[in-house]
């Protein structure tokens, strides 16, 4: 029988981590553990659930918020120290998986003979269009699985994303430097060292995001802006890994066309959201994570 591990990463979401793990625990083909990763949420996130008697969930908190990135890798440390479960289900908080979710990705594990690097589900948003943050990459010949409802990708985001155990073990954590924002692209993309991967096209989610756009530095709000740092840190450090210099020259060709379209466009915060982005471009430069592998890491630091 396979074991899956689902880890979820929370922070001041209470209500929407109730009914993410509801669907969770609901499946139709049942998870063998839900890791809870609690990014030190100031609501009352903790006390909720110290009160949960589920035996399969594990709760863990690292007593401070190391953004989404941080908490995906210390959840999959968590899944890996704590339990021997063949695949590990990847989402945030706000993610409602449906009912067959993971029984649909299960069973592209067997039509695709375990031979694959991950598997995602199809995100959609509250009024069932597809999910703007989460519209994977395809690859150039993507239809080469569709009878089986197999789409296949480059790369995906972290929502009802499995993956094989044993390539934790082969390829590291993902880079809990990234903090938030393209930890998923990086990854998803290492994953393809393992075999080709796939959208499950009947295994379905809702995103709840709280609006269907996608990120754009150009006209989101004030208080997403200092994010975008990370963005433009971590995928020129994305690219030069996986496409070498050309990439990471096509990489900053992009940034800077985001920034006339920053001084053209922007209706407001013009200078902040240009230096958000110099500064992120800049840093970029210099970044270099180094991967870290389960069997490095102190056991007791759990």
């Amino acid at each position: 029988m396979k074991t899956v591990s689902c880890i979820v990463v929370t922070y001041n979401r209470l209500e929407y981590l109730k009914r993410c793990l509801t669907h969770i625990l609901d499946q139709s083909t049942p998870v063998s553990h839900v890791i809870v990763v609690n990014n030190n949420s100031t609501d009352d996130t903790e006390g909720y659930l110290n009160s949960l008697t589920d035996s399969r969930i594990i709760t863990t908190n690292p007593h401070q918020n190391i953004g989404g990135a941080g908490g995906f890798a210390w959840g999959i440390k968590t899944a890996y120290q704590e339990t021997t479960d063949d695949y590990f289900w990847l989402m945030d908080d706000d993610t409602m998986p449906q009912i067959t979710c993971l029984e649909n990705l299960l069973t592209a594990t067997d039509t695709l003979a375990d031979k694959f690097g991950f598997l995602v589900s199809d995100p959609r948003w509250t009024d069932g269009t597809p999910n703007q943050m989460n519209v994977p990459l395809t690859q150039r010949f993507w239809t080469s699985n569709l009878d089986d409802h197999l789409i296949q990708l480059q790369y995906a985001t972290f929502v009802s994303f499995l993956f094989k155990r044993t390539s934790v073990t082969k390829l590291g954590l993902p880079y809990k430097e990234y903090f938030i924002w393209s930890d998923d692209i990086e990854y998803s993309t290492r994953l393809q060292a393992m075999g080709a991967s796939y959208l499950v096209a009947d295994s379905k989610v809702i995103h709840e995001t709280g609006n269907n756009v996608g990120a754009d530095i150009v006209t989101d709000s004030l208080g997403r802006i200092p994010r975008y740092f990370y963005s433009y840190r971590n995928l020129y450090s994305t690219w030069r890994k996986y496409k070498g210099h050309k990439g990471a020259f096509k990489q900053f060709l992009q940034a800077m066309l985001d920034l006339i379209h920053v001084l053209r466009h922007s209706p407001d915060h013009k200078w902040l959201r240009v230096r958000t982005l110099l500064r992120g471009q800049f840093a970029g430069f210099f970044f270099k994570p180094k991967v870290d592998f389960v069997s490095q890491i102190d056991q007791s630091a759990k």
